[in-house]
């Protein structure tokens, strides 16, 4: 009996394990989409993609990484996880031209719950849209407070699931407009 349990648990970690690297919207798990690659309209210079159902327009990588059209992936660049005052800041600078837009923000919860592929785990994610999305949190710019406590939603992408962490905690970030891109560029 352990030898078959130890078989089982060898057999269904492999199998997640397997759905966690290579997930996307069209993954073999039996259950529709919930963020389907024909969802998101890609930029000529796939930098940015915007979500058809909700408007809103999102940085493909995540905030610290660059879009490198080689290979068609997120490449870090710089330090990946900030405090929620440095996702602040990193939104006014942001808001030079990144990508060569302006309007830049960080997205509110629900907008950021929007964007998670619940066939997807570790991250739970459509990675063909958002590549190399960490598995970690992700803040918003929801501010609750809770029994007297103040702190920051975030949403975790390992899982898809919501939580609050205080201000001083290191999270990641992915920025996101409420215009669509112009295609035109």
């Amino acid at each position: 009996m352990k030898t078959m349990t130890f078989f089982l648990i060898l057999f269904f970690t492999s199998l997640f394990t397997a759905q966690a690297e290579v997930c996307s919207a069209t993954s073999s798990i039996n259950m529709p989409a919930s963020t389907p690659t024909a969802r998101f309209e890609f930029t000529p210079d796939d930098l940015i993609v915007m979500d058809k159902k909700t408007g809103l327009t999102w940085a493909r990588c995540q905030w610290g990484h660059d879009w490198n059209p080689g290979t068609s992936s997120c490449v870090k660049n710089s330090s990946d996880t900030v405090t929620w005052k440095q996702a602040l800041i990193a939104v006014k600078d942001a808001n030079t031209e990144y990508y060569g837009k302006t309007g830049w923000r960080l997205p509110n919860i629900k907008e950021l719950s929007s964007i998670v592929e619940y066939k997807c785990f570790e991250p739970a994610i459509n990675n063909e849209v958002f590549p190399g999305t960490r598995s970690g949190s992700f803040w918003s710019n929801t501010y609750v407070t809770i029994a007297g406590n103040n702190g920051i939603r975030v949403l975790i992408f390992g899982t898809g699931e919501m939580s609050t962490v205080a201000e001083d905690e290191q999270s990641y970030l992915r920025l996101v407009k409420d215009t669509p891109p112009q295609t035109n560029q």
